[in-house]
This record gives structure tokens, sequence and C-alpha cells, in this order.
């Protein structure tokens, strides 16, 4: 095993030095899992895993701090931070997760814990740490000032907030991490949830004092009752400063910051091996019975994982060229089952995201069902694409629109919600809508000539948008 770690280590390095850090990443996940596959394969060596001073724990730390600088380089500073304080926790004299930590703490503008550090490190002296302690004489200042930035644009930002906070908004649960694509059995893994508003905002104040907010995590798609969650506290929730709960049943426990951190991993029901006929599950997170009165929240879909024997490595979740990492789970009035929505606001933007406003008026068009019975329906600004799928399950003959970069996850949904084995999904019945690309303001292409109904909601961000429209 030894030499195995080690090939990996120079495999990784060689690949990172190509500027291959996807690649480079990978390698250093088989190192990290195969270094700790003798006890809990996640565990710290804090709580009783690799003995601290043995040569697997320097070379953990090793790894997670060249993964944490593949996050580094492509800007997801919350994985960085992960693996850098991970890395510490096998070796608390690595200097080079130590600047890490650092670097990812600055960048994620947690300035406050970012000086905290930075004043341990200056306070042990330049002897423990040289690189790092070179590095926090120059940033401390900066950090000061940057907090102090901090708490005087915090003072102006809460006016500007209240323009993007409503009574009738729509409050949604999120994930905080993409999750992994591949999964072995009884091996946990970090989830992170939060809820807010359709620009992600949560205020304190939307909790009463007193007030707790529960969510429930369980499986989707496992129809055969084959697997069943089981869950732990994280291995230490000061690493994301998240102090939500999960209790053995899924149910989570919201902090006052409206988040939660949790881990997870599948087990089967009866103790029996993996079929290997398995199909891909995934994570789904509602609000909980004890919660659905008071808290209307839309629930989140992680993409589908694969479930693997015992011993394997986790893989890390791939968005795939459209940028997906979630779902949404639409439940709308007269459907049985829930419209699934893929959201990919890092890829497309405003137009990647679902709107309360086409909740709105998928509403309003659920009370009028006869205006879309049985009709031709044109969509203008598509996005997600969930006022059109809706209409098409109502009984009309729909195509929506909206730009050409959109126009792959406006078919992505349409296949999510019109499986080939549809007898399962809510479009049992239904007619297969159409997504085309059109510019306002080109002649009409592929569109129906005279269609019985346009429906459009919130379309125009970009007043350039008015003329044409």
């Amino acid at each position: 095993m030894k030499e195995q770690v080690k090939q990996l280590q120079v495999e990784g390095n060689a690949l990172y030095a190509d500027g291959r850090y996807d690649a480079a990443r990978a390698i250093y996940t088989k190192g990290i899992s195969l270094l700790t596959s003798a006890d809990e394969r996640t565990s710290s060596c804090a709580s009783g895993g690799i003995n601290a001073d043995s040569w697997e724990a320097v070379t953990a730390s090793q790894l997670l701090s060249n993964r944490a600088q593949t996050a580094i380089q492509e800007r997801d500073f919350a994985a960085a931070l992960h693996d850098a304080t991970q890395a510490l926790k096998y070796n608390t004299k690595n200097e080079k997760a130590l600047l890490r930590k650092l670097v990812a703490l600055e960048n994620l503008e947690r300035f406050e814990a970012a000086l905290q550090l930075v004043d341990n490190v200056l306070d042990n002296g330049e002897k423990s740490a040289p690189a790092a302690f070179q590095y926090c004489v120059a940033a401390r200042r900066r950090l000061r000032k940057n907090l102090a930035r901090d708490r005087e644009v915090a003072a102006s930002e809460v006016q500007q907030m209240g323009k993007m906070v409503h009574d009738k908004q729509q409050l949604r649960i999120n994930f905080g991490c993409l999750l992994p694509s591949q999964v072995p059995l009884d091996q946990f893994f970090n989830v992170n949830v939060n809820i807010g508003n359709e620009f992600g905002l949560f205020r304190r104040d939307y909790v009463k004092n007193g007030e707790k907010i529960y969510l429930q995590c369980s499986l989707r798609h496992n129809t055969e009752n084959k697997y069943k969650l089981t869950f732990q506290e994280p291995l230490d929730p000061s690493d994301t400063g998240d102090l939500g709960s999960a209790d053995a049943t899924g149910k989570l426990t919201l902090n006052g910051r409206g988040k939660a951190s949790f881990r997870v991993a599948v087990v089967t029901v009866d103790a029996s091996s993996l079929s290997s006929t398995s199909k891909p599950l995934a994570l789904e997170i509602r609000s909980h019975e004890s919660s659905t009165e008071t808290w209307n929240l839309f629930p989140v879909v992680s993409l589908p994982f694969t479930v693997h024997p015992r011993g394997g490595a986790l893989k890390e979740g791939n968005p795939g060229h459209l940028g997906v990492h979630c779902c949404r789970a639409v439940s709308m009035p007269g459907l049985q089952h829930d419209i699934l929505l893929a959201e990919s606001p890092g890829n497309l933007g405003i137009g990647g995201k679902l709107w309360d406003s086409c909740l709105v008026l998928t509403r309003y068009l659920a009370a009028r069902r006869e205006i879309l019975f049985g009709k031709r329906v044109v969509e203008l600004g598509s996005g997600l694409g969930l006022v059109g799928i809706f209409c098409s399950l109502l009984g009309a003959r729909v195509t929506l629109t909206d730009l050409e970069e959109v126009t792959p996850l406006l078919d992505y949904n349409i296949h999510l919600n019109y499986p080939q084995e549809a007898a399962d999904s809510a479009a049992k019945g239904a007619v297969l809508p159409v997504a085309q690309a059109h510019l306002w303001g080109d002649p009409p292409r592929d569109l129906p000539l005279q269609p019985d109904v346009i429906v459009l909601s919130d379309v125009v961000y970009d007043p350039e948008g008015y003329a044409p429209l």
C-alpha cells in the first residue's frame, strides 16, 4: 500500500504541474482513500484514526493539502478550506496546508477567522512556520482593513437587502456543496444545506426567537427499499461555521443562519451485498413534517449517484457541460408527481435558476386549465422551463423558447420529466414539449405561426429586451 500511495502522489504532482487540476485531484483522492481505508476512511487522526506521528499521517496531510491547492486553482475555496483544515488535523506542522487555509479563508471573505489564524501564527513566532509567518505579517494589516470595511458595508447592505426580500417570497432549500457521483456502501460523506430566497438571501429575522426550522433528508429513487441512510455529525463543525444537526432519522435542525452540516452514508437495509442491478439514487431534502405548516420551502434533489461495493473510493460529483449541481422538485396542484428542474446558475446566470414569478404564473394557470387544454402554446423566455412543462402536463402542445445557450438546459429538463419509462413520471399521457432557440426581434423560425396562447413570466432583466419583445 505504501508504494502505491507514493506512486499516486508522484502521479498527482505531475498532473498538477501540467495544469490538469481535475485529474490531479482524482489521483490525490485515491491516495487519501488508500491511506485511510484501514480505519474509518474519512476520520481524522484527532478522533482516534491514523497515528499523528506516522508516515501515513504525514502523507495524508500532504495529499489533502495538495488537493486543496487544486481547488484553489479552480477557485473552489470552500473545498480548499475543508481539505486544508483536514490536512492540518493529520499534521499540524504542514506549513503549506496552513497557507492554503489562509488563502481560502481570505477569498471566502471570512476575514475574522483568517485574522484569528494570522494572529496565532504570529504569536507562535517565525521559527515554527517561516513562510507562513512572512505571509501573515503582510496579511494582518490587509485583513484588519477588510474587516473594518466589511462592517461598514454590512450596515448599508441591510437597507439594500430589504429591496430583495418580500412577504410573498418562496424560500428554497439549497445544497452548499456538490455531492459525489459514486458512493461506496457504508462510507460517510459531507453534506451542507441552507435555505434562502430566489436571490440566495436569508435574514435571521425570518425566524422567531427560539423557533427551530426542521428539514428531512431521504433517499430518492429507492423504489425497492434496498437502502437506507445513516447520519453523523460533521467531523468538526467549526470547519464550516455551521452548527445545525442531523438525528438518526435524517431530521435536520438548521442553525440561526438557516444552515446545517452533517455526514451521511448509504447502507443496505438487510446487510446484504450490493445488487448488481441497482439504479442511481439521489438525496432529497424537504421541510420536515413538523415545520411544513410554518415553512413552505422548495425541496432540493441532488444529482444522481451510483452505489458501489464497500471499500471503494468516493468519486467527486460532475456537473457536466451544463453545470448542473442539483434539481428543484416543484409540486403543483393537480399533478401526482413533482416537476423536476435542473438548475445551472453558475453557467447561465439568471437564466439558469428558478424565479418566483414563474411560480405565480403556474399557480394562476392551474386554476384556469381551460385556457390551455388542447391548445398550441408558445412560452417566451422559458429559463428552466417550469411554465411550459406545466402547460404541457395540463394538455397543451407546447414550444418552449429561450436564447440558444439556454436551450440545452431546457431539453435536459424536458427529458427529466418525460423519460422513456413515463409510467413513473409526471408526464404520463402528456404530449412531449419542444425546446427551440429564439432571439426576440428575429423572424420566428420553427415556431407555430398562430399559437393559441403565449405565456411569459419575468422575462426582461435587461432594458434592452423591451423593444424586441
